[in-house]
């Protein structure tokens, strides 16, 4: 195999390349091209080590944002059971409507990186409960939202920045799977050279 294609796997050409240094330095003739296949290898696993170690920090910090999901949730359950107890003690309240005219579930309803339309939905909640009757009897409630809302925030404001740099890594690759395109094409050259182009030989040297 003799031709490099840009569509192959990031595993399929740190191999390739990993056989190209194996069998440059099989022979006299082509060891001084070895550290040009053993650059590209470098850089390749240096780059795909980089990959799985911030996709497993992008997991991670998925998990996080879940769990924050979660939690924002039942603290906004939990204000919606006491404005409904509240508006039980005084009919004349009415502080549900307004709280949640969809319904609790008109913001919990978002998930995931969803939770950041659920975090301004329940800001908003907040900023209108203060000039609402009643509004001092679901302070405590109000208190465990905006505490949920800000860990949410921060949460997702980790995943955005991973997202950020694993979007960084992705660039890298494909500036990583040009240079390993000129590369390859560099050494087959080059012995195309020393081998008088023979096939054969030629195709010895490359993965198949």
């Amino acid at each position: 195999m003799t031709q490099f294609n840009r569509l192959w796997s990031q595993e399929k050409i740190m191999e390739q390349f990993f056989q190209l240094s194996a069998a440059l330095r099989t022979d006299p003739k082509t060891a001084p091209l070895a550290p040009q296949a053993d650059d590209v290898l470098a850089a390749l696993e240096a780059l795909a080590g980089e990959q799985k170690l911030t996709r497993r920090e992008q997991i991670n910090a998925q998990c996080q944002v879940n769990a924050a999901d979660r939690r924002l949730d039942i603290a906004l359950s939990m204000l919606s059971g006491a404005a409904r107890i509240a508006e039980r003690s005084d009919p004349s309240l009415r502080v549900v409507a307004v709280l949640f005219p969809e319904g609790l579930s008109g913001i919990t309803r978002f998930s995931g990186r969803g939770v950041e339309t659920e975090v301004a939905l329940a800001r908003r909640l907040l900023a209108v409960l203060p000039g609402l009757p009643g509004a001092e009897l679901l302070q405590d409630a109000a208190s465990r939202v905006g505490t949920a809302a800000d860990e949410a925030d921060g949460f997702l404001a980790q995943l955005k920045d991973l997202d950020a740099r694993m979007d960084q890594l992705r660039s890298r690759q494909d500036e990583l799977t040009s240079r390993a395109y000129t590369a390859f094409h560099s050494i087959r050259a080059d012995l195309v050279k020393i081998f008088n182009n023979n096939q054969g030989y030629i195709s010895s040297f490359f993965l198949i």
